[in-house]
């Protein structure tokens, strides 16, 4: 694990690559909801983000493949898999009983998932059937259209983290690194946590 959070430092905590000090300094400051709009000025190239971010851009911003934004997969090597990367609900039965299956079949269903879309519910299915055409947010279709696309979906690491490490000791100690921490401190107290 130190290896692999040393590569990305030598990414992420380089200032000829972030840009300056202050810069690279800003990644650990910056409000998540300011951290794209640079894309809009021409000084940033991708952002990793969540799908409701499209609703934080300026009003007016043009999405898609001709617009001030569009979307990505997630990098792979050239001739990779299309890989995505994020979060969502799980459904699960509590009991054994007929109708509890009935409820999860028809929540999978086609028809259900097209439905919600069509009332505004949501703009992700995870059916690979379903039609990306009933969704007018472009945002929501632009994702919902990689979603579709991809190979590879996994969950977010910190989602599947227990909340007091997911949201609590590993975005603190990562933080502290970005900010010029040490990498064996962050792991350590990262690891501490679960326990």
């Amino acid at each position: 694990m130190k290896a692999v959070a040393d590569a990305v430092a030598s990414y992420v905590k380089n200032d000829k690559y972030v840009g300056s000090a202050n810069a690279v300094k800003a990644i650990a400051t910056t409000k998540f909801q300011e951290g794209g709009f640079p894309i809009l000025e021409g000084k940033c190239f991708m952002h990793k983000q969540a799908s409701f971010y499209g609703g934080i851009w300026a009003k007016g911003t043009k999405i898609g493949p001709d617009g001030d934004v569009n979307f990505a997969y997630f990098p792979s090597p050239a001739g990779g898999k299309k890989l995505m990367l994020g979060g969502g609900d799980l459904v699960s039965a509590g009991t054994d009983k007929p109708e509890t299956f009935a409820v999860l079949a028809y929540t999978n269903g086609s028809q259900y998932q097209s439905d919600i879309v069509v009332a505004g519910e949501t703009g992700l299915s995870t059916r690979k059937d379903f039609d990306t055409t009933l969704i007018k947010d472009a945002n929501q279709k632009g994702w919902a259209d990689l979603l579709k696309g991809s190979d590879v979906f996994r969950f977010d690491g910190a989602d599947m983290m227990p909340a007091k490490v997911g949201s609590g000791s590993f975005w603190k100690e990562a933080t502290a690194w970005i900010l010029g921490g040490s990498t064996d401190d962050m792991l350590n107290n990262i690891e501490k946590s679960w326990t």
